[in-house]
C-alpha cells in the first residue's frame, strides 16, 4: 500500500483510468503509480522484470525492491503487477462497513485510489491464482499503528471477501534480504543481449569455468579473472557469465548465503 497523497480529483483518476494505469498484464501492464508520482525520499526503484519481458517495474521503497526481487526468483510466480488499484465503489463500501474512514486527498479531501504493492500470479498445479502482497516497514505499523492498520484492514477484506483471494502482508523482518540481495547481484544478468557475448563465447567461458569452479580452491572473481585472461575477454566478462549461469540456474547455489566474488564460490550440482 503506497505512501502518497492521492489524486486530487475525480479528473484525475478518470485521465489515468484513460491512460489504461492498472490494466493489462505481463509486459503491457501499467502501474497505477509511478516512482515519478510518489514521495520516496530518493529510495524508488525501477527494474526490469524477468517475467514481464523486461518492463520497467515501479517500486517505490527499498522494501519493495527487496519484495520484487524475492518474487522474480520464485518459480511458481509467472507474473509481477505492481501498485494495482482497488475498485474506488468497493474500498469505499467496506470502510464504511467497517465505520472508517476512507484515504482522502490531504487538500481536495477527494477520495482516493487505493492500491496494493504487488498483485501475482502464481501457477498452482494445471491452474494460475492471483495472491495479493503488501509490504509495509515494521516502524510504520507501530508508530502509525491505528490508521495504518484500518487501512491494510480496507485491502484485506477486498482481497479475501470481494475477490476470494489469499492475501499477505510482509515487513522487512519477514524477507528473505540475503536471497533478495544476491537476485538483486544477477538480476542484469539473465539475458546478455547487449553485452556483445555471441552464444559460442558462452559456452567457452562456460566449459573453462566449470570445471575449475568444480575445484573449490579459488576466489569467483579470481578465478573469472584467469578465464577472461585466457580467453582474451575484457575483464569482468567472465564473472559476468558466472552470474548468469546462476540467474539461469545452471549453477545451483544457496541462494541464503552471500555472493561475494572475493569468497570461493559453492556450486552444488556439478
Amino acid at each position: 500500500m503506497a505512501k502518497y497523497k492521492g489524486e486530487i480529483s475525480q479528473e484525475a483518476i478518470d485521465r489515468k483510468r484513460r491512460e489504461g494505469r492498472g490494466q493489462g498484464e505481463g509486459h503491457s501492464y501499467l502501474p497505477w503509480l509511478t516512482i515519478h508520482e510518489v514521495p520516496s525520499d530518493g529510495r524508488a526503484h525501477q527494474a526490469a522484470g524477468w517475467k514481464t519481458d523486461k518492463r520497467d517495474h515501479q517500486l517505490l521503497s527499498d522494501g519493495e525492491l527487496h519484495c520484487f526481487y524475492v518474487f522474480e526468483w520464485a518459480r511458481n510466480v509467472v507474473d509481477i503487477r505492481e501498485q494495482y488499484p482497488l475498485p474506488l465503489e468497493a474500498t469505499l463500501e467496506i470502510a464504511e462497513s467497517m465505520g472508517v474512514k476512507h484515504p482522502l486527498h490531504p487538500t481536495s479531501k477527494h477520495s482516493t485510489i487505493m492500491t496494493t504493492d504487488f498483485l501475482l500470479t502464481v501457477q498452482k498445479g494445471d491452474q494460475r491464482v492471483f495472491h495479493p502482497w503488501s509490504f509495509k516497514y515494521s516502524i510504520d505499523l507501530n508508530v502509525k499503528g491505528l490508521r495504518t492498520a484500518e487501512k491494510l484492514e480496507i485491502e484485506r477484506i477486498y482481497w479475501q471477501s470481494v475477490r476470494n483471494c489469499p492475501w499477505s502482508l510482509v515487513t522487512e523482518r519477514q524477507l528473505p534480504i540475503q536471497l533478495a540481495k544476491n537476485v538483486e547481484i544477477i538480476h542484469k544478468s539473465l539475458d546478455l543481449t547487449g553485452f556483445n557475448l555471441i552464444y559460442d563465447e558462452v559456452e567457452a567461458i562456460n566449459a573453462w569455468l566449470t570445471p575449475r569452479i568444480q575445484l573449490r580452491d579459488t576466489a569467483l572473481r579470481h578465478l573469472t579473472t584467469m578465464c577472461d585472461t585466457s580467453l582474451g575477454f575484457e575483464c569482468g566478462t567472465s564473472l559476468r557469465v558466472a552470474y548468469h549461469l546462476i540467474a539461469n540456474r545452471r549453477w545451483i547455489i544457496d541462494m541464503h548465503s552471500p555472493i561475494e566474488p572475493g569468497n570461493i564460490l559453492i556450486v552444488q550440482n556439478l
